[in-house]
């Protein structure tokens, strides 16, 4: 396994994997750790966006136990975008869980609206939000999307960032691939440019599909129950 993709529900799971599906990767959702296959790209739902922040630890470690067997050389953890349940604590627990490097984050999703400027998250066009604070939601050192580099050489091992375009989601990739260390991160549409660069097509697996479709596209993705 190359990459494991890890979500708190469902829909962030396929909404993951479906980045690399519409690059030509067939992607493998599982709703059990148990079920992974010999696949570069596999993602898992620990079902834990409603959950305490104990509970949602808990499965975070659990879930690193069994995958990180495979050794994946990069963990994606997706957060959501308005920073709902604990992205912190299952930032935080996949990063030990995993035995990663360094966390590079942003809930940046500039394709909607949701930008992070100045070390707070904005969503246009929504007069009823107020700008949050994401290194005090997170606990993480922020930094602006050019100064990734030097923040790691500092030392930093947990950095958030500003990211206000799809370009700026490039660069976090491109500086945690640049870095050489095992990176547990999270800049979600970044992979749309990346995906087909770094990782050929999934094997198709014997066993029993099923079929979930993006909410943001038409592509579908295979279910492993």
């Amino acid at each position: 396994m190359d990459i494991a993709l890890i979500a708190d529900d469902l829909t962030g799971a396929c909404d993951a994997a479906v980045q690399f599906k519409t690059r030509g990767v067939r992607s493998l959702v599982h709703f059990s750790p148990d079920g992974a296959e010999d696949a570069r790209v596999q993602a898992f739902t620990t079902e834990t966006r409603d959950c305490t922040e104990n509970e949602a630890e808990t499965k975070i470690r659990e879930l690193g136990a069994r995958v990180s067997a495979a050794q994946p050389q990069l963990i994606f953890k997706k957060i959501d975008s308005l920073l709902r349940g604990n992205p912190r604590i299952e930032i935080e627990a996949a990063l030990k869980a995993f035995n990663c490097d360094v966390v590079l984050a942003t809930p940046a999703f500039p394709g909607l609206g949701r930008i992070v400027w100045d070390g707070h998250l904005h969503v246009d066009g929504d007069a009823r939000w107020k700008p949050v604070d994401v290194a005090a939601v997170m606990g993480s050192e922020h930094v602006k999307p050019e100064c990734i580099a030097d923040a790691l050489r500092n030392g930093a091992h947990y950095v958030s960032t500003d990211a206000t375009a799809n370009s700026d989601l490039a660069l976090i990739v491109e500086e945690g691939l640049r870095s050489g260390r095992q990176c547990c991160g999270q800049a979600r549409r970044a992979w749309r440019a990346r995906s087909r660069k770094h990782y050929s097509a999934l094997q198709e697996g014997n066993r029993r599909e099923s079929r979930g479709r993006c909410r943001c596209c038409s592509a579908s993705v295979r279910i492993i129950p």
